[in-house]
């Protein structure tokens, strides 16, 4: 082979793989320790995690807020049906949090670190009534869990609200393991089931 054809097979290889398209990485945009918060600008996926836990959000002015995935430190990802993971109740009405056709309109993402935890808050707007919502999900460095939360704020006139929900998820069929919490325990009254492991297999529906 001459220097010509070599010249020509490596313009040809590179054409091939600007063809067959490039790797998308995501971009970290803050770590404190084991957890961070990464970006896929391609995907318009960010995803905050800690510890080996990850969960995926799609956040994207042209399309509905999403729960993509959630990865654990001991599984594979799990898909989550690509649902947002709560529900604004307004004037007795259930609206999935960042629907556009619920009349959410996008406003922005923002980022920020606080010792070990970093934070990701993500902001819709319902201009029908006149009212700003910001989820937010922190993640802190040593622990595999999340924190998530919604905060509302009037643009206007007071607005009313109900049935607010800290989480709602939807899983495939399985065994679910979790931890109860204080369950009235007290200094004057002892609760056996407090802080206990529990256990449930989910069947379908």
């Amino acid at each position: 082979m001459n220097r010509f054809q070599r010249a020509a097979l490596l313009i040809s290889c590179v054409a091939l793989v600007a063809l067959t398209g490039r790797t998308t990485i995501a971009e970290s945009v803050v770590r404190s320790g084991t957890a961070a918060i990464s970006t896929d600008p391609d995907a318009r996926s960010w995803t905050i995690s800690a510890h080996g836990t990850a969960l995926t959000l799609l956040i994207d002015p042209a399309r509905d807020f999403q729960v993509l995935s959630l990865r654990s430190p001991s599984a594979e990802p799990q898909a989550l049906g690509g649902l947002p993971d709560t529900e604004i109740t307004v004037g007795g009405k259930a609206l999935p949090f960042g629907s556009r056709s619920a009349g959410f309109v996008y406003q922005g993402v923002a980022t920020s670190v606080s010792g070990p935890t970093v934070r990701l808050d993500v902001t819709f707007d319902l201009p029908p009534a006149r009212l700003r919502a910001t989820r937010h999900y922190a993640a802190t460095s040593g622990s595999p869990t999340f924190e998530t939360w919604t905060s509302f704020a009037p643009l206007g006139s007071p607005v009313t609200i109900g049935d607010l929900n800290g989480f709602k998820l939807t899983i495939p069929n399985g065994t679910l393991h979790w931890l109860n919490g204080l369950q009235g325990d007290d200094a004057s009254t002892s609760r056996d089931s407090a802080f206990t492991r529990q256990e449930r297999l989910l069947g379908a529906g």
